[in-house]
């Protein structure tokens, strides 16, 4: 057997072990993108904690009036993702994994309006 196809064959038999997770790593699936009804908190504080359906992305959003602060916090892979700015539209994006737990906050001296949480399945995920 020579070395090409020896290495070839350890690539195909990873893939196969990691089918499940490669497809997580795909792109997302814009236009499969769902929006989500969730808490709020008052006009200066919006907070929430949601249980992702599949795998994919998700997008928090919102317009502020003042400068705000937005933390989105998928605990299940220990990432965090924080945006600031001193107004206007703020937003953040994590890749989310199927049951992973998610927590996002917005705090602001202004008001919080057209807010906004989409999520987004990655293509070849199942939902």
């Amino acid at each position: 057997m020579s070395l090409k196809a020896l290495i070839q064959l350890f690539a195909e038999k990873f893939l196969v072990n990691k089918k499940g997770q490669v497809s997580s790593f795909a792109s997302p699936a814009i236009d499969r993108s769902v929006e989500i009804s969730t808490g709020w908190n008052g006009t200066n504080q919006w907070a929430d904690a949601i249980t992702a359906p599949f795998d994919g992305w998700i997008r928090v959003e919102g317009v502020c009036s003042g400068s705000v602060y937005l933390d989105v916090s998928p605990y299940q892979n220990q990432l965090r993702q924080g945006s600031y700015r001193d107004f206007g539209l703020v937003s953040c994006v994590c890749r989310m994994s199927k049951g992973a737990r998610i927590n996002y906050i917005f705090s602001t001296g202004g008001t919080i309006s057209e807010r906004k949480v989409l999520l987004i399945p990655t293509n070849g995920s199942t939902t």
